[in-house]
């Protein structure tokens, strides 16, 4: 019994707090695309069982050249834009099928990536909090304004490095711990590549 209360998980938490950190860089109705099966099973299930950002949309990023995932996510969100690719039984590749989705709804619903994708010219990225945002090149915001929307976001992660103390990290806590700094670091690179050097500096320390 000497190692049951680092052991107990009954308290455990990580899990929840980085879905509802996600879930709220993401303005509702959103799409966010997720790249690690241990974020997509904490984040799907915050929004879909609890009900957290519930008019967002999660789906997985690298499981969308299979047909039956692309059904599933048509069955999930049918107010979602479907195009011609989206349809098809034959097994694609994620990167095709995710694009086509992106341009068939960036108009409609802000769209949302943890990770980088590859889109090519049109699009950019700017992270903003948990998340980086996808724009039409020429719809991007002003440098005032991502300082400003990277100020709200980051302003609303719950996570702690308490969240575990006193408890042994294990693999899937660790991994997910992981990510703040790299968030962090991402929303201070953004800042600083676009000169707001003071308010990039918290980030960084």
């Amino acid at each position: 019994y000497a190692n049951y209360p680092r052991a107990d998980l009954s308290g455990y938490k990580v899990g929840r707090v980085i879905a509802e950190d996600i879930l709220s860089s993401a303005d509702p109705p959103g799409i966010v695309f997720l790249q690690s099966v241990t974020l997509l099973f904490n984040t799907q299930y915050s929004n879909l069982v609890e009900k957290i950002n519930e008019q967002s949309k999660v789906i997985v990023a690298g499981m969308m050249g299979k047909p039956t995932h692309r059904k599933n996510i048509v069955r999930l969100y049918p107010d979602l834009n479907y195009s011609e690719v989206f349809y098809t039984k034959n097994r694609l590749f994620s990167g095709e099928v995710g694009m086509a989705l992106i341009e068939a709804n960036i108009d409609r619903y802000p769209i949302y990536s943890f990770e980088e994708l590859p889109l090519g010219d049109k699009f950019v990225f700017v992270e903003e909090g948990m998340l980086y945002r996808i724009y039409r090149k020429d719809k991007a915001p002003s440098n005032e304004e991502v300082e400003r929307i990277i100020a709200e976001k980051v302003a609303k992660i719950k996570f702690t490095k308490d969240l575990t103390s006193g408890q042994y990290l294990h693999f899937f806590a660790d991994n997910i711990i992981a990510n703040y700094p790299v968030i962090f670091n991402q929303n201070g690179f953004e800042l600083l590549s676009r000169d707001r050097v003071d308010q990039a500096e918290r980030y960084f320390l």
